[in-house]
């Protein structure tokens, strides 16, 4: 995952919108 490794904040972020998105 180059996103993870290059902006960790940012892959943070969108793991969490996602799971929100999945789990609303």
């Amino acid at each position: 995952m180059t996103i993870i490794n290059n902006r960790p904040d940012v892959a943070v972020v969108v793991l969490t919108r996602n799971a929100g998105e999945l789990w609303s």
